[in-house]
């Protein structure tokens, strides 16, 4: 975060390069204290630049070395005992353009006259001075710096991200309070379910529903998803105050704040498949090549995560994206298999006879397929919302102005704790006596095999059915045919009733043969 940083990473700069290696907001009276080392003698031909982000456009468009690398003469710094180069820029571009690191105002503290974003930069002016800046290794220096930037109201913290410990505490009450109640909801729903076993096997379907509660284990997936979600966000709670206060976050504080993330995430996901594919509202059970293929991809992606959050590399937002794009596909896959087989039972259910023997199955059938294809549908609706949510929080920093960043993390942990709550709405146990986790394994409808009815399954049923409407439209042009045929022709009508019947056999003999 450029708050107070020891770069040890050594950055080759050739002569006449500009360099930019940090972003901090300052408010008025913030302070830029810079302490230099370079390992060749030809460090003291370095500069720094402090510019705000228009300054900074203006200051890449001038001529390093007519504009910037004016040499005037040579100082001498009693801190480093060392001569450096002094250099007068034609335009003052920036707030501070063209300032040797060896200068004192440097090592005592600079104090910034405005509020803005800045940029800090390094220009090599090396040669600059004779003719032109000569891009040789010649000109060559490596610096090794370290630097302090504080704000009187924030302390080591930017002024945009002064708001983030104070987020964070409050947003980890309240997951904290809602993993809470999550708790108390599920143990109703499991003492619910204790006094509805009294009743006994001739009780109401519904009552049976709620005595089985099946769904525990699928509603209780989720709360540790929750929980995961809370100690993260009070693990960045603890890291912000702790960045406040003293500017620097040890190498533990990031492998425990990314190794939570990644492990909240893949909990997450992990529970979007496992509601996907059906398991405790389709089925009880999960298939055994199903189950280790998901298993092995969330610990390939758990370990990539975290050996990418490690090194504290770009590729780690990048398998941030694998889990997001690699997984979704294979989610919504099962989202819409089992919508289609659900859709495709209820039809088959209303054309069956209500009063039958067992009409009041027929009707507790129709209402546990009913209740089971919207919680799939609102289930896909929710996740679209969410990806289109976590999409536009992560890229407002895109639009908004740098005083405004802070509702970028605002926002995405909001999408988060309310994508969470939406999914404990659909399962939540009050649906359980309306037969969201009621699977009959002695009913022929509900034979979703793993919970996933298959696409060659419904190809098939499709097929027998479009047979069976095709039957029956024939059917009824026979029975036209012979509604027709007893009253007899009339004047002047021979003609066309024979060739009408004609019609109609050659017809139904080709659909026949079909």
């Amino acid at each position: 975060e450029g708050i107070v940083e020891d770069r040890g990473v050594v950055y080759s700069l050739y002569g006449g390069s500009v360099y930019e290696f940090d972003t901090f907001d300052f408010e008025v009276g913030g302070e830029l204290q810079v302490l230099f080392k370079s390992k060749l003698s030809k460090g003291h031909n370095l500069v720094l630049s402090l510019c705000t982000s228009a300054e900074w456009a203006e200051l890449l468009m001038s001529n390093v070395s007519s504009d910037i690398c004016v040499y005037t003469g040579k100082g001498y710094s009693s801190l480093y005992g060392v001569d450096y180069g002094l250099y007068e820029p034609r335009r003052n571009v920036c707030e501070l353009t063209a300032v040797s690191f060896f200068d004192p105002v440097l090592a005592d503290g600079y104090e910034l006259k405005q509020e803005g974003r800045y940029k800090l930069a390094v220009t090599n002016c090396g040669h600059c001075y004779q003719m032109s800046c000569l891009y040789s290794r010649s000109t060559t220096a490596l610096l090794y710096l370290r630097y302090t930037m504080t704000n009187p109201s924030s302390g080591h913290l930017s002024l945009s991200d002064q708001w983030l410990p104070l987020m964070y505490t409050n947003l980890s009450m309240v997951w904290l309070a809602l993993v809470w109640g999550v708790g108390i909801v599920l143990y109703q729903g499991s003492r619910a379910a204790r006094r509805a076993s009294a009743a006994g096997a001739d009780a109401p379907y519904a009552t049976q529903a709620v005595a089985e509660n099946s769904g525990d284990r699928l509603q209780r997936f989720l709360l540790c998803a929750m929980l995961a979600k809370f100690v993260l966000c009070a693990s960045n709670a603890y890291k912000w105050s702790y960045l406040r206060e003293h500017g620097v976050h040890t190498t533990w504080m990031v492998l425990q704040t990314n190794g939570l993330f990644a492990l909240s995430e893949c909990i997450l996901f992990g529970y979007l498949i496992l509601l996907a594919c059906g398991w405790r509202t389709l089925s009880k059970r999960v298939d055994v090549e199903e189950a280790r293929t998901m298993t092995s991809s969330m610990l390939v992606l758990l370990t990539t995560l975290l050996f990418f959050s490690i090194y504290n590399s770009p590729y780690y937002f990048i398998s941030i994206l694998v889990l997001y794009f690699c997984m979704l596909p294979k989610i919504f896959a099962y989202l819409s298999r089992n919508l289609e087989g659900l859709d495709f039972r209820l039809q088959l259910i209303e054309d069956l006879d209500e009063n039958a023997e067992d009409a009041e199955l027929l009707r507790w059938t129709r209402t546990t397929m009913t209740t089971k294809r919207d919680l799939f549908w609102y289930v896909r609706l929710t996740i679209v919302a969410y990806l289109v949510l976590v999409l536009v929080t992560r890229n407002l920093d895109l639009v908004l102005p740098w005083s405004l960043q802070m509702v970028s993390p605002l926002g995405y942990e909001v999408s988060t704790m309310a994508f969470c709550l939406v999914l404990f709405f659909l399962v939540r146990p009050c649906l359980t006596s309306r037969g969201l986790f009621w699977i009959d394994e002695g009913n022929e409808l509900f034979e979703f095999g793993n919970g996933i009815l298959f696409a060659d399954e419904i190809q098939e049923l499709n097929r027998q059915l479009q047979q069976q409407v095709k039957f029956d439209m024939r059917m009824d042009r026979m029975h036209l045919v012979e509604y027709l045929e007893p009253r007899g022709p009339r004047s002047g009508d021979d003609t066309a009733v024979g060739e009408g019947y004609a019609a109609g056999e050659s017809t139904g003999g080709g659909e026949r043969s079909e």
